[in-house]
């Protein structure tokens, strides 16, 4: 039987890339030629296009939608999740609770370092560059992971320690900090932080999930390591605001 859909990227310089993901038992595993020969691939794309009628009942229509271009795929350039084009998946990004335990952070860093007289204890409007180290300011974003209650963040972003056929997911937090001293010990930090995310709709290389997960992830995968399937790339810029009042 003849392979009439595309090959994976052969962008073996990208870890990230499909082409160099190693299987998981039958994650990932390409198809075999008895099995090209044996229908299993088109049964495969069957259960697949039945599973994401699910996704679509469980996280949204514009989620589902987004699977159906990675099973039909891909994209080229990476999407823009906006506001306008894409609301439910915009929203679940700027409602996530991994943004508050990002800028909760931030807050008790600056806090602790006015404190210790690192930081001047003056009001004012500052980058939050200028007052958290790179290095800690990096840690803090690593932990920008959306869950699964997060909803549609969750089921399209998830954990960053990966990447796709786009290259490595990334994160990033700019901003200013309102700084407002009520009392010498007392002072609100107000943080208006813009979020970006730049991710992807992939599953090789990835994982799995739990065992009812597996009845979709499973068959994406293998038609993504073979060619049908293909990634999307997209990124989500959002705004967040957030209060919280500290003792020094």
């Amino acid at each position: 039987m003849q392979q009439i859909f595309a090959t994976p990227k052969d962008d073996k310089s990208n870890p990230y890339s499909t082409v160099n993901a190693a299987p998981k038992g039958q994650f990932c595993k390409p198809y075999s030629s008895q099995e090209l020969r044996n229908g299993t691939m088109r049964f495969d794309l069957l259960k697949a296009n039945a599973g994401l009628t699910v996704v679509g009942l469980k996280f949204g229509r514009e989620v589902e939608a987004l699977w159906r271009q990675y099973l039909r795929g891909g994209t080229g350039k990476r999407l823009e999740i906006t506001k306008d084009k894409y609301p439910t998946v915009y929203q679940s990004f700027v409602n996530a609770k991994a943004n508050e335990s990002v800028a909760s952070l931030i807050c008790s860093n600056i806090a602790v370092r006015m404190s210790l007289g690192e930081i001047a204890k003056k009001g004012g409007v500052f980058d939050i560059q200028k007052l958290v180290p790179a290095d800690e300011l990096r840690e803090f974003v690593s932990m920008l992971r959306y869950s699964k209650k997060d909803g549609a963040a969750g089921n399209l972003a998830g954990n960053f320690t990966s990447g796709s056929d786009f290259g490595k997911d990334t994160r990033s937090v700019t901003g200013k900090a309102h700084i407002k001293f009520l009392t010498n010990k007392s002072v609100q930090i107000k943080l208006v932080l813009n979020i970006t995310v730049n991710d992807a709709i992939d599953l090789c290389p990835g994982q799995p999930g739990d065992k009812d997960e597996q009845l979709l992830t499973v068959p994406l995968s293998r038609l993504e390591k073979s060619g049908m399937a293909g990634d999307i790339g997209f990124s989500v810029s959002y705004p967040y605001t957030y209060t919280e009042l500290k003792k020094l």
